[in-house]
C-alpha cells in the first residue's frame, strides 16, 4: 500500500521540464487561466473496516472570461490603430480579428464563469459521487452545507458543482452561504507589504531582460519600428504581454477560436511569457523566499472554518455530509501552503521555480482540495487529501497508513498552525485605509 502511495500521491514532476510540458500541450503556457486537466490515477484503498462519512472540500472557480478588458486592450487599441495604417501583416491582420473577436465575447461577461468552466465543476462532482457514494446515501446525513466567494463565477460554480449532485442524490438537502462577511473566509486579502513594489520592479526587469520580441513583430507589422511609435509609449514587451493574455483566456471561452493566438509564437517564446506569470503567482500567493510566508498566514481564517466545520460534522448526532467552499486562487493557494501539502510545503526562491512549480498544474481552473473523512465503528477517524483529485499528503506529518491521516493528529497539527499565523499576523502592521 506504501509503495503504490507513494507511486501516485507526490505532486513533484517526472524528469520532463515545463518547456516540454508547453510543447506537449501549448495551452498550459496560460498558467493560471489553463483548463482543468483531471489526472484520475487509481486510489489507495482505505485501511480495513473504514468508510466514508464526510467531505470538506475547497474549489476555485471553473473557467471564466478575463475580468477585464485590460488584459487585451493594449494589444487590440495598437493593432486597430497600426490597420488604419496599412502597417499590419497578413497575421497581423488575423490576430487583430481574434481579439476583436475576443473583446465583443466579453461584453458585459467580465470575469464571468464559461460555460466550460460550468463543465469542470459538474465533472468533478460527478467523480466525487462516483467514488465516495456512501457519503451520500447515509441515513440522516442529507445536509450539504455550501459556501461561496460573492463573485458571480464562484457562485455559479457552486451552482453547477451542487446541481450536479442534486442531479445524482435528490434526498440531499443543500444550505447555501454568501455575502460579505464571508468574504474574510473563502478568499481572505492577501497583505503584501513592501514586497509589492519589489515584485513589480523584478517582474518588469525580467520581462525585459527575459523575452525577445523581434520576431513576433516582424511577423505582425510590416514595418515594426512605426508599429511601435503607435504604441502610445508603452513598451512592445507590454505589448507582446497584451497579445499573449488575450491568447491565454482563448482556451476558457465557449466558441472555437478564428485564430490560435499562441501558435504565433514559439515553444521558447510562450515558455518566457508563462514564466513571468509564474514568478508572479508564487510571489503572490505562496511561500516564496523573497516574500516570506505571510500570505499563506492570509488563510488562517480558512482553515479555522475546515477545522470547525468538520469538528461539527463527525460528531455524533451531526447530519451534515459535506462541507463545499467554492473561492479563488487566491483562497486556495494559500491554504495549501499553510497546510504544507506536498508540492506546497517547501519556500522556494522565484528564480529557482522553472522547471519544479507549475501553474498551470498547480492552480488551473476549478483546482480544488478534498478531504474525505473515514471511520470505523470504533468511530476512529481518518482523513484522506486530494489536490485536483490526486491522492497526496502533508511530507512533515506522519500518516496513519499510506495517504490517510488520523484526524486527532491533523486537528493538533492545525491548530498549532492557526496559532502560529496568529502570532504572525500580529506583528504586520495595519493596512492604511485606501484614500476616498
Amino acid at each position: 500500500m506504501l509503495a503504490a502511495f507513494s507511486a501516485v500521491t507526490s505532486l513533484s514532476l517526472d524528469a520532463q521540464e515545463a518547456m516540454d510540458l508547453i510543447k506537449e500541450n501549448p495551452g498550459r503556457a496560460a498558467g493560471v487561466y489553463h483548463n482543468y486537466e483531471p489526472k484520475l490515477n487509481g486510489e489507495t484503498p482505505a485501511p480495513k473496516n473504514f468508510s466514508p462519512f464526510y467531505i470538506s472540500h475547497y474549489s476555485r472557480h471553473g473557467s471564466r472570461y478575463h475580468s477585464s478588458d485590460y488584459y487585451f486592450e493594449k494589444a487590440l487599441t495598437t493593432l486597430k490603430k497600426c490597420s488604419a495604417k496599412n502597417l499590419l501583416t497578413p497575421q497581423g491582420l488575423r490576430l487583430k480579428e481574434e481579439i476583436e473577436r475576443i473583446e465583443v465575447s466579453h461584453r458585459g461577461m467580465e470575469g464571468m464563469l464559461t460555460q466550460k468552466g460550468g463543465k469542470e465543476q459538474q465533472g468533478v462532482a460527478e467523480r466525487m459521487y462516483s467514488h465516495y457514494p456512501e457519503v451520500f446515501k447515509q441515513k440522516g446525513k442529507r445536509v450539504i452545507n455550501c459556501m461561496s466567494s460573492v463573485y458571480p463565477r464562484a457562485l455559479m460554480s457552486m451552482v453547477n458543482f451542487t446541481d450536479e449532485l442534486k442531479g445524482l442524490s435528490p434526498e440531499e438537502k443543500f444550505h447555501f452561504e454568501t455575502g460579505d462577511i464571508y468574504m474574510d473566509t473563502i478568499a481572505h486579502d492577501i497583505y503584501y507589504s513592501s514586497a509589492h513594489d519589489s515584485k513589480n520592479r523584478t517582474e518588469d526587469s525580467l520581462r525585459t531582460a527575459t523575452f525577445n520580441p523581434d520576431r513576433l513583430m516582424s511577423l505582425l507589422f510590416n514595418d515594426p519600428a512605426k508599429a511601435t511609435e503607435e504604441m502610445d509609449g508603452h513598451s512592445v514587451q507590454y505589448f507582446i504581454r497584451s497579445v499573449y493574455l488575450a491568447g491565454a483566456i482563448i482556451q476558457d471561452l465557449d466558441s472555437e477560436p478564428l485564430l490560435d493566438i499562441f501558435s504565433l509564437f514559439t515553444t521558447e517564446e510562450l515558455y518566457e511569457q508563462w514564466w513571468l506569470f509564474n514568478i508572479k503567482t508564487y510571489a503572490n500567493c505562496c511561500n516564496s523566499l523573497e516574500y516570506g510566508s505571510r500570505q499563506s498566514n492570509s488563510a488562517k481564517n480558512l482553515l479555522e472554518n475546515v477545522t470547525e466545520s468538520a469538528e461539527r460534522a463527525i460528531k455524533k448526532g451531526s447530519n451534515t455530509a459535506a462541507d463545499f467552499r467554492f473561492g479563488h486562487d487566491t483562497g486556495l493557494l494559500p491554504l495549501v501552503c499553510m497546510i504544507g501539502l506536498d508540492g506546497f510545503d517547501k519556500v522556494m526562491s522565484i528564480m529557482d521555480l522553472k522547471d519544479s512549480w507549475f501553474t498551470f498544474q498547480r492552480i488551473p481552473m476549478c483546482s480544488n482540495l478534498q478531504m474525505i473523512f473515514y471511520k470505523n465503528k470504533k468511530d476512529e477517524i481518518l482523513v484522506k487529501f486530494l489536490y485536483n483529485e490526486e491522492e497526496t499528503g502533508i511530507p512533515s506529518l506522519k500518516s496513519y497508513s499510506g495517504p490517510y491521516y488520523r484526524w486527532t493528529d491533523l486537528k493538533v497539527y492545525f491548530d498549532s498552525l492557526i496559532r502560529t499565523a496568529e502570532a504572525e499576523n500580529a506583528k504586520l502592521p495595519k493596512k492604511e485605509p485606501e484614500a476616498a
